[in-house]
């Protein structure tokens, strides 16, 4: 328990990596099929949290329970680039 909550503590890296990567997933715009004017457009990714757009669809807004699995999502993976990098950065003691 102690080594996830230490994985999960933010600190200044983390939460920059998070930004950079949540920014980059945010601009993603996913329209779900070209050949169709008429569907919503979806930005967001993994998820896609706000939708607008089609002649037919009613405004849909953004769904803030998607949001926050997007962001949870992207914080444990820039946890995991944060860990790795901290594993690349530390040195290697050989013992003698």
């Amino acid at each position: 328990m102690k080594v996830i909550k230490e994985f999960l503590k933010p600190n200044w890296g983390k939460i920059i990596i998070f930004l950079i990567i949540f920014l980059c997933g945010c601009s993603i715009v996913n329209k779900p099929d070209p050949r169709i004017a008429d569907l919503p457009i979806i930005r967001g990714f993994p998820f896609g949290f706000y939708g607008w757009g089609g002649l037919t669809y009613p405004p849909q807004g953004i769904s803030y329970i998607v949001l926050m699995l997007d962001i949870i999502i992207w914080y444990i993976f820039a946890c995991l680039i944060y860990s790795i990098i901290a594993e690349i950065k530390r040195p290697i003691i050989k013992p003698k």
